[in-house]
């Protein structure tokens, strides 16, 4: 008995979560393409990884957990609305989302700091040196401080559980995690501008639907931290892709044939160089064809991108 096919996710005007999810598979290759020409450049450069390279592929795993969060069946209330939504389908949906949440803030922790790290092994500066330490104490404490706050928001045994459980500000929660985000984002560019210089949502009732956005914004602002991380490494792979255009020179040279022809360009074959000389001289083969036929097969050849350049008087 042949089973059926479960049917595909559609996307209406309540119902928003295969978005979340389709964006959700597309940053997450992105990630992954970003990471592998960091550590391809890097191996193939000093044949060997260094601390920076394990903090990235950590963040890399976390990225991929949290994504993780998303695509699993009970994340599916995201971006529907709440009266649509399955009996019991609520409580799996806020516990996805309370680890999603922890993870999310564990690979940005490490993604920022695989920069500091990196920078700290070149840096000249002995000011520089300390700036970088500085702002990789922020950044541990800013996680520290965010895990603890997410992870006991509502309190137990149900921390999860904001919807009919006292739990902490959430909106001023959020605006805490997400300015001192920015801020150390500015930091880590800072960091590496300098040291490339010394070198050279608010809570509303329907809140499962009005969380697209907000969960969307979680993915991109993971994906750019870990790709962010890696773009400085791009330069010398992109570097190594040398196009050689050489080859169009020998197919001129080839064009040059004896017998008072000066020059032939094609994208074909000697052979059928010659055979077009021959309808030139009026016969194939080595027999004198009528008008038509040799004007049929002169269009012929010159359609397939053999053209007359010269020929010797």
């Amino acid at each position: 008995m042949e089973r059926r096919a479960e049917p595909r996710p559609v996307v209406t005007e309540i119902d928003r979560s295969p978005i979340i999810q389709a964006i959700t598979w597309l940053l997450l290759a992105t990630i992954f393409l970003g990471l592998s020409f960091r550590l391809l450049t890097r191996f193939f450069l000093l044949r060997r990884f260094r601390w920076d390279d394990l903090l990235i592929v950590i963040s890399f795993v976390f990225g991929v957990a949290q994504s993780v969060t998303l695509l699993v069946p009970e994340s599916s209330i995201w971006g529907e609305s709440l009266q649509e939504l399955a009996p019991g389908s609520l409580d799996p949906g806020l516990k996805a989302q309370y680890a999603g949440q922890l993870i999310f803030i564990l690979s940005l922790c490490f993604a920022k700091l695989s920069v500091p790290i990196g920078l700290l092994s070149i840096s000249p500066v002995e000011l520089h040196r300390r700036a970088i330490f500085v702002l990789g104490t922020v950044i541990i404490g800013w996680t520290i401080t965010s895990e603890f706050s997410l992870a006991f928001k509502c309190g137990v045994p149900e921390p999860w559980n904001y919807v009919s459980r006292s739990c902490l500000d959430r909106q001023s929660l959020a605006l805490y995690i997400g300015i001192i985000n920015i801020l150390t984002d500015i930091g880590v560019i800072a960091a590496t501008i300098t040291q490339l210089s010394y070198l050279r949502t608010s809570f509303r009732s329907d809140f499962t639907f009005s969380s697209f956005p907000y969960i969307i914004c979680t993915q991109v602002v993971q994906a750019l931290s870990i790709t962010t991380a890696c773009i400085p490494y791009l330069q010398p792979f992109l570097e190594s892709l040398k196009t050689g255009l050489l080859w169009t020179e020998d197919i001129q040279r080839q064009g040059q044939t004896s017998g008072g022809v000066s020059s032939y360009t094609n994208a074909g074959s000697t052979g059928n160089r010659r055979d077009y000389l021959e309808i030139e001289e009026g016969s194939v083969n080595g027999k004198v064809g009528s008008e038509t036929e040799l004007k049929t097969l002169r269009d012929k050849y010159e359609s397939a991108g053999i053209r007359r350049e010269g020929r010797a008087v």
